[in-house]
């Protein structure tokens, strides 16, 4: 039997060995997590401290009340990141409020957009991590996929404010609280096949590599 036609059943065991390791956030594993309360003082040096790309998949689990109050500026209830780098919950000028995952200086998901009423109570829950966001307001829930390119950041998270202090809340909260978590694989499932694309292609690549080799066999192409 020919070396072609062994590495190509080779690839064909190890890729039906991987199809057991998906989804890869099963692999994930916790590296650094973080809760945010009202009153309570900010230290984020446990997020600060993963650096960007040192973490592959993340969690967020918000859940506020809070009464809006209509303004002329931009409000933030929240910001992971300067800029436009990381999560953070708004409300415009004219009262749409959304969750907006940015990377990169750009927008790159907004919605679900929710109008806000002025002196009407709200109550916003929230989970989400690289691959879908579910929302739960005033009890009605929705779910989104989110498949973003890569994690959004965490390292200068702001509570009741936003791109730099420059965009206050100005409603009244009642309840709030933010865990963040951030996940990588352990070896040796870092590095390429951290990537859940490459890994999700790699049992049809070993069954083509087997398929090609098995049949150029039956037709007597080798011995």
């Amino acid at each position: 039997m020919s070396t072609l036609y062994l590495a190509g059943l080779a690839l064909l065991s190890f890729g039906a060995a991987m199809i057991f390791t998906l989804p890869l956030r099963n692999l994930m594993r916790p590296i650094a997590s973080q809760t945010f309360r009202l009153g309570e003082p900010i230290a984020s040096t446990n997020l600060r401290a993963v650096e960007d790309g040192g973490f592959q998949d993340f969690s967020i689990h918000f859940k506020t009340k809070f009464t809006a109050k209509a303004d002329s500026g931009y409000q933030n209830l929240f910001q992971t990141a300067p800029l436009n780098s990381g999560v953070r919950y708004e409300i415009s000028p004219s009262g749409d409020a959304a969750f907006i995952w940015a990377q990169d200086s750009k927008s790159v998901f907004v919605g679900p957009i929710m109008q806000i009423q002025d002196a009407t109570d709200y109550v916003i829950e929230v989970h989400a991590n690289i691959e879908k966001m579910e929302q739960i307001i005033n009890g009605k829930k929705e779910e989104f996929r989110l498949r973003l390119a890569k994690s959004p950041l965490f390292n200068n998270v702001a509570i009741l404010n936003g791109f730099d202090s420059k965009r206050p809340f100005k409603g009244n909260v009642q309840e709030f609280q933010l865990e963040i978590s951030l996940f990588r694989c352990p070896p040796p499932y870092n590095g390429f096949f951290a990537d859940s694309k490459y890994l999700a292609s790699l049992p049809a690549v070993s069954l083509l590599c087997f398929s090609v080799a098995h049949f150029s066999h039956l037709l007597g192409l080798y011995e």
